[in-house]
């Protein structure tokens, strides 16, 4: 009895053993439990209190909602560890690696690749489009020459026309008596509207099919053909190139060596003459207003528009001009001062005395100005340059390399002696 009571009392102490050992587990496992779960509840709640700033900092809801999934993963990571302490079967939590919205993709978050296929695609699209309107246009533009109502109207109001085909879609000029030109009807492939640019102005229409096409370029050259804008146009343009050619105006132009340019410019406001001096520089303009067409000299700042005495008042503006700008009066100067010095007796005797010569003949070419210098064989051995832009004088070797201030070339001709 004393044998069996030994053995129970050493099994109930096992027992004991391990049931402690077992709860101390449990109690392990449960404050570890506690303890996962209350940081994860610390990281949520801070992550929910400060919500609005993460997001202001991170720029896109995007990145939340990744750490918010991060943060749900390890949560359910630590669960499945403490249910297999338990012996517990482990729970399915694979629907959080999952997505359950998609957002739709902008192009501006797309890779490198994706950007330039998606435009490759556009731009195919693009250009089937363009290709089936130039077939329609084309196809729109033989109807129109042959349309019975076009011929009369082109007949009725004495105009011609000239078609022309352009890689942006077709043009069609329209001009007038004297051949001259009224204004453009463009019709390009990109887009379904007839472009109407006149000497004046422009605007544009749209068509939807082909009643509705030659129903607006008709409308518009009915319209515009007649309107006198244009006969005043022209009449003002004859006016101010007889007033140009006329004696005593021709004088200030051959005695100040301008030239005018007689092909007409536009600036969207005014239309305009350019005057330029030998220079081919710009010193004046003549303006026609475009709304009134009266002619105008600008006076500072400001133009002034003269309605009678045109030519009395371009006579004494032209004779005020400056034939040429202040910097070539400026580059004039310093030619004419090396001239003069070079012809002085003093140095004269210099170039004599070594047997140089330095030729009194400039050279000008679009940035300078060159005097040649001669050995006694009359063979080139430097030459004196003006750089129009600095306007300084420099020393060159025949080839014009090796160039130097005129005050350094002679510094280092002193140091080799």
């Amino acid at each position: 009895m004393s044998k069996k009571s030994g053995s129970t009392n050493k099994l109930c102490l096992t027992g004991k053993i391990y049931l402690f050992i077992k709860i101390v587990l449990v109690l392990y496992l449960v404050l570890y439990f506690y303890s996962s779960l209350k940081n994860i509840n610390n990281q949520i709640r801070d992550i929910q209190s400060g919500q609005g700033k993460l997001i202001e900092e991170l720029g896109e809801q995007k990145q939340f909602k990744d750490i918010q999934k991060d943060i749900l993963i390890a949560f359910s990571e630590d669960i499945n560890t403490l249910r297999s302490y338990f012996l517990l079967p482990l729970k399915d939590y694979s629907y959080i690696y999952g997505q359950d919205e998609q957002e739709p993709e902008d192009l501006d978050s797309k890779s490198g690749m994706s950007k330039s296929l998606l435009k490759f695609f556009d731009s195919i699209g693009e250009e089937n489009n363009i290709k089936k309107n130039k077939i329609l246009i084309d196809g729109y533009i033989k109807r129109l020459i042959q349309d019975q109502r076009f011929i009369d109207t082109i007949n009725k109001v004495q105009v011609v026309y000239i078609k022309e085909d352009t890689d942006w879609g077709i043009e069609i000029k329209i001009m007038g008596k004297n051949s001259n030109y009224l204004f453009d009807i463009k019709i390009p492939f990109d887009r379904d509207i007839i472009k109407f640019v006149s000497i004046k102005d422009e605007t544009e229409a749209e068509y939807t099919d082909y009643d509705t096409f030659i129903q607006v370029i008709i409308g518009f050259i009915e319209e515009e053909s007649t309107n006198l804008y244009y006969s005043n146009y022209y009449e003002s343009l004859a006016q101010l190139k007889k007033i140009l050619m006329e004696d005593d105006i021709g004088e200030v132009f051959n005695k100040k060596r301008f030239n005018i340019v007689f092909d007409i410019e536009d600036d969207g406001v005014h239309f305009f003459y350019k005057i330029l001096n030998v220079y081919g520089e710009e010193v004046a303009k003549i303006y026609i207003n475009k709304d009134t067409l009266q002619y105008g000299l600008l006076h500072g700042d400001d133009i002034i528009w003269y309605e009678e005495g045109v030519k009395e008042n371009l006579l004494e503006y032209l004779q005020e001009l400056p034939s040429i700008s202040k910097e070539n009066i400026v580059l004039n100067e310093k030619l004419e001062e090396f001239i003069n010095l070079i012809k002085e007796k003093p140095f004269q005797d210099v170039l004599d005395k070594n047997n140089i010569r330095v030729s009194t003949d400039y050279i000008e070419e679009d940035d300078r100005f060159y005097f040649d210098v001669f050995d006694i064989n009359d063979i080139l051995i430097k030459r004196i340059i003006l750089e129009k832009g600095s306007k300084i004088f420099k020393i060159v070797d025949p080839d014009g390399t090796n160039a130097k201030d005129l005050l350094d070339a002679t510094n280092d001709i002193k140091k080799k002696r």
